[in-house]
């Protein structure tokens, strides 16, 4: 479960950074670390 999330993370990460704003790596970087804290 772990793994699919963390796939799932990696390629919506890469999406964004072709071009990422600066609004969307503190998104990123929350949505990571929730996704830490998780488990």
């Amino acid at each position: 479960m772990t793994i699919q999330i963390l796939k799932g993370t990696s390629r919506f990460i890469g999406t964004l950074s072709l071009n990422p704003t600066a609004d969307e790596e503190v998104m990123i970087a929350i949505l990571t670390r929730k996704l830490l804290t998780n488990f």
